[in-house]
């Protein structure tokens, strides 16, 4: 009987139904772990691909017309860099990388934290119910008016899709989110975050016209010291306003999250991450230390100028300090711990030397900053050179006698020109990057965007085929993390 029993299990369990429905979860769970990782991941490789042809097709096939190219190249990228930023804005949410100020909020009871947490999320929530509904409404104004795009005459509405189609992502992960921390949660602590969510939407009942400059500070800090992702402070604040005060119409909205990115300069700034977050997991950031340290590694403090040094390069390649940080602090910081430095000295050391990457050209803030000024971002990148090589000077400076006052050294006894000569030489390939990047633009070959575009293929074919440090599971975790790193700064 029992083996009749059991028999009959596992026909039950290997039935065509059985096992279609097995395929249909592992479907649904690969898409819930990687949709918006996946899709990044293409779009990465899709308009750095096209960028690339671009140039290319300009200076090298000039004679070849390749498809048109030159004409729709720019406007198929500028679109998929909208939808990639809006799923790498979903894809932070789901991996909680929001950038947020919770140092009031950590200080507070656990249950205290997860009321606020609670009534973040509601406010967020009904933010992006919003966006949605009315960047519905904007994608059936497109089509009945019938708009295109300049270059393919593609119907508008596919661009703007991408508004509401990644508000409702962001949706779909905050209610994950949510569902996951209410898990373990009392009621009482959901009921004094929902108590709170609706004192806190008072003023928007009560203050009037004359109360604008009140509601909109007031929400932006009062959301920022709860904790709430300053990208949806920012947002939830400015709609809160608009709600009391009927300052702007409320389909503004979703027309301005595409318009305010809907930007071919800016698409420089994930380029260039991604040249970073490439270059800095492999050889490449290795060949640039080994240079630095044959070139200072010899005087007291020497790890911890190298730091500095590398910093100035590498920031002359990602043009973003968070990546500096991470490529070179993985490194060195506990390399300089393991020969007597202080493990505060070091981490502070590798911190200061990464905010040179938002002042050295490429820097992603100069770009952003041209683009919202309206600044020519090539006279920006100018400027920040001597300021960034004088910053590196006094970070030598000041760690060099720091070091001397606490006797802090390396291996190395005595500088070697030899050494040095075989080091740069080793590292040519890095030391091009910022040559070719900067050579470029100021040479009017390329804009920023297209030198960030260049810098982003030359690593990747430096890590896959030249160094060989870098496989397709490196590429696909490297350019994930260049969407959720350029989707926090964006926004």
């Amino acid at each position: 009987m029992g083996r009749d029993l059991s028999a009959m299990e596992n026909r039950h369990h290997n039935s065509p139904l059985m096992k279609k429905n097995s395929g249909l979860l592992k479907t649904l769970k690969f898409m819930d772990q990687r949709f918006e990782e996946v899709l990044i991941v293409l779009g990465f490789l899709t308009f750095i691909i096209l960028i690339n042809l671009q140039v290319i097709n300009r200076y090298i096939l000039p004679f070849i017309e390749f498809a048109n190219i030159t004409t729709w190249t720019e406007e198929v990228s500028r679109y998929i860099f909208i939808f990639v930023s809006f799923l790498g804005a979903s894809l932070a949410i789901k991996k909680r990388d929001s950038i947020q100020v919770t140092a009031l909020v950590d200080r507070l009871p656990s249950g205290l934290q997860k009321s606020i947490h609670i009534a973040n999320t509601i406010f967020m929530l009904y933010f992006s119910y919003m966006i949605v509904k009315y960047g519905y409404t904007l994608i059936m104004f497109q089509f009945e008016t019938g708009q295109t795009t300049p270059a393919l005459s593609l119907p508008m509405a596919i661009p703007y899709s991408a508004v509401p189609l990644g508000f409702l992502l962001m949706a779909i992960r905050l209610i994950q989110n949510l569902m996951q921390d209410t898990k373990h949660m009392d009621v009482k602590a959901g009921l004094i975050g929902t108590i709170l969510a609706f004192i806190m939407i008072l003023p928007v009942l009560t203050l009037g016209e004359s109360s604008i400059s009140l509601l909109l500070f007031g929400y932006f800090i009062l959301f920022i010291v709860l904790g709430m992702p300053i990208a949806f402070a920012l947002g939830v604040s400015t709609l809160a306003t608009v709600l009391a005060t009927n300052a702007i119409p409320i389909d503004f909205f979703p027309q301005t999250a595409f318009t305010s990115i809907d930007n071919f300069p800016i698409m420089a700034v994930p380029f260039f991450i991604a040249a970073g977050i490439i270059m800095g997991g492999g050889n490449i950031i290795r060949k640039l230390l080994n240079l630095s340290d044959e070139l200072l590694g010899y005087l007291p403090g020497g790890l911890a100028l190298v730091a500095i040094v590398t910093s100035m390069f590498f920031s002359a390649i990602s043009g973003s300090g968070p990546a500096t940080v991470a490529a070179i602090g993985t490194l060195l910081i506990p390399a300089m711990i393991k020969q007597g430095y202080s493990p505060g000295f070091a981490t502070a050391v590798v911190a200061a030397a990464g905010t040179i990457g938002v002042i050295i050209p490429p820097s992603n803030p100069l770009v952003i900053y041209g683009v919202v000024s309206q600044q020519s971002i090539s006279q920006l990148f100018i400027a920040g050179i001597i300021p960034g090589i004088l910053t590196g000077i006094a970070l030598i400076v000041v760690t060099y006698f720091i070091a001397k006052k606490n006797d802090w050294r390396g291996d190395k006894t005595a500088f070697s020109l030899k050494n040095t000569l075989s080091a740069a030489w080793d590292a040519k390939l890095a030391l091009l990057v910022p040559i070719f990047i900067l050579g470029g633009i100021y040479g009017g070959f390329m804009t920023p965007t297209e030198a960030a575009a260049v810098a982003a293929g030359y690593g990747i074919i430096i890590g896959m085929f030249i160094y060989k440090d870098m496989d397709f599971k490196g590429l696909y975790r490297n350019l994930a993390k260049a969407g959720i790193t350029s989707s926090v700064i964006i926004y």
